[in-house]
């Protein structure tokens, strides 16, 4: 499955013409990894890097355990849920992401590369949740 996102992903960044310096991925919690056994956005920027022949790196680590899903303001939920783990002064960065529901983990992903002195930041995400379901 992570091919096939991150062929679909590889197919957007080179129809939008998408120009960074640096590909990173929004992580999961570390109840997540647990659960699953693996961080299915890790292996997905993996695809995208190797396809893409670009530098890839980890450069977000989630830091509080949240459940947006079931969340009553998802907002609320996802602050502070992230901190930066890696040099990106002065990064344009593609951040990849696989569903976005309300937009907020991926705002709450950009302010943290925003703040840690990243020039710009664009986002792909292979799938959005239409509004109203």
């Amino acid at each position: 499955m992570s091919r096939i996102i991150g062929n679909h992903m590889v197919d957007l960044i080179k129809h939008f013409k998408l120009d960074f310096d640096l590909l990173t991925y929004v992580p999961v919690t570390k109840t997540v990894l647990f659960e699953r056994g693996f961080d299915h956005m890790k292996l997905i920027s993996r695809v995208v890097q190797k396809e893409l022949k670009c530098d890839s790196y980890k450069t977000l680590k989630a830091v509080k355990e949240t459940d947006q899903v079931f969340a009553q303001n998802r907002e609320k939920a996802v602050l502070g849920k992230f901190k930066l783990i890696k040099n990106v002064h002065d990064k344009n960065i593609l951040l990849i992401d696989d569903i976005c529901t309300t937009g907020n983990t991926l705002k709450e992903c950009v302010k943290i590369l925003k703040l840690g002195g990243a020039n710009e930041i664009k986002t792909v995400v292979f799938a959005l949740k239409k509004e109203g379901k």
